[in-house]
C-alpha cells in the first residue's frame, strides 16, 4: 500500500487533471492536506499501535479499502480530495504497521540488516511503478486507467498476503500479535513470541499466584506454545545434547533438581528440557526471568499436550 501510494504521487497531479479536471495547483493543495493527515495518523497509531496488536488485520483491511479508493478514482464524479486524504491515511497505517511487524519478526542483531533491505526494496518498487505508470500513460494518450488497475491488482495481492499472515497467526499467535507482558519476575517488560496471544503472566494474584492464565477463549487445536528451537532438543539424540536433563540425575533432592522440576517440561520418560545449558539455580533464575513461558503450570490433568510427530509444538 505505502509503495503504491508513494509511486502514484508522482503522477497524481496529472492524473487528477486528466480524469477529474482538477487544476494542478488545487491538487497540490489537496496533497498538502493529505500529507498532514498522513503525519497525524502515523503519530496517533504509533502511540496506540502496541495496544491494538492486530497489525496484519489492519494491513488486510486498509489494503482492501485503498483498492476501493483507487477503483473509485476512475469515476469522474468521485471527490479528488477524499481520494487523496484516504490513500494517505491508508499509507500511514500500513507503513507503520508493517514496520512494527518487521521489528517484531526479526532477531535483534538482524534488525538493521532487514530494515535496510526493506527500505531498499520499497525504493526499488517506487521506481519501477513510477516508470511503468509513465510508460502506460504515454502509450494511452495520458490516460492513467491502466496504471490504476495495476495498482488495484497489487493492493488485492497485498491483501491476500496479509490474510495469509492472519491465518498463520490464528494458529501460532507468534507473527504480529506479540504481546508485551510482564515476562519477568523483576517487573521488566519483554516479548513472548512462543505463547499464544491470549496467554498472559499473572502476578500477585490470590487465585493464581505467579503463573500463566488465559485471558480469552483459545479454540481447540490452536497452538498455545511454540518453540522451534526445541525440535533439536526434544527429538534429537539425548546422549549428544547437553541441554537435556535426565530424570535419573534429579533424584538427589537438591535445590537445582527441585528448580528444574518446578519450571521445566518433561519431554520424554527419561528427560526434562534443559535451560540453555544452565546447571545452577542462579542460571535457571536468569533464564526464566527473561521468558515467562517457563511459568506454565504442569497439571496432572492437562487440557493441552504436545502434538504427535512434532514435539516442539
Amino acid at each position: 500500500d505505502a509503495t503504491i501510494v508513494l509511486a502514484f504521487n508522482t503522477v497524481l497531479v496529472r492524473a487528477s487533471q486528466v480524469h477529474h479536471g482538477v487544476a494542478p495547483a488545487l491538487t497540490q493543495e489537496y496533497m498538502s492536506i493529505g500529507f498532514m493527515a498522513n503525519v497525524l495518523v502515523a503519530l496517533a497509531y504509533s502511540l496506540v499501535g502496541d495496544q491494538l496488536r492486530h497489525r496484519c488485520r489492519i494491513v488486510l483491511s486498509v489494503n482492501l479499502l485503498t483498492a476501493g479508493l483507487f477503483l473509485a478514482f476512475l469515476l469522474p464524479s468521485f471527490p479528488t480530495l477524499l481520494f487523496i486524504v484516504g490513500v494517505q491515511i491508508g499509507e500511514a497505517l500500513t507503513y507503520t504497521a508493517c514496520w512494527a511487524i518487521l521489528t517484531l519478526a526479526v532477531k535483534e542483531h538482524e534488525l538493521g540488516w532487514w530494515l535496510t533491505i526493506a527500505t531498499a526494496a520499497q525504493h526499488c518498487g517506487i521506481l519501477c511503478l513510477s516508470l511503468l505508470q509513465g510508460i502506460l500513460a504515454d502509450a494511452n494518450s495520458n490516460d492513467f486507467s491502466g496504471s490504476i488497475l495495476i495498482d488495484i491488482a497489487l493492493l488485492v495481492l497485498a491483501s491476500g498476503l496479509a490474510f495469509w499472515m492472519v491465518r498463520i497467526d490464528s494458529h501460532w499467535g507468534v507473527l504480529n500479535e506479540d504481546v508485551l507482558i510482564h515476562g519477568s519476575i523483576c517487573g521488566e517488560w519483554t516479548q513472548l513470541r512462543h505463547l499464544h496471544r491470549h496467554v498472559l503472566l499473572c502476578e500477585d494474584s490470590d487465585t493464581h499466584g505467579q503463573g500463566l492464565v488465559v485471558t480469552k477463549r483459545i479454540r481447540e487445536g490452536e497452538l498455545v506454545w511454540f518453540d522451534p528451537s526445541s525440535n533439536r532438543e526434544i527429538l534429537g539424540d539425548y546422549r549428544k545434547n547437553t541441554d537435556l536433563i535426565s530424570v535419573a540425575s534429579m533424584q538427589d533432592g537438591s535445590a537445582f533438581s527441585k528448580k528444574v522440576q518446578h519450571f521445566s517440561v518433561q519431554v520424554s520418560t527419561t528427560h526434562y528440557e534443559g535451560f540453555e545449558g544452565c546447571n545452577t539455580v542462579e542460571g535457571i533464575d536468569a533464564v526464566v526471568n527473561e521468558d515467562a513461558s517457563w511459568f506454565m503450570n504442569h497439571s496432572c490433568y492437562p487440557s493441552a499436550a504436545f502434538l504427535v510427530g512434532d514435539m516442539a509444538k
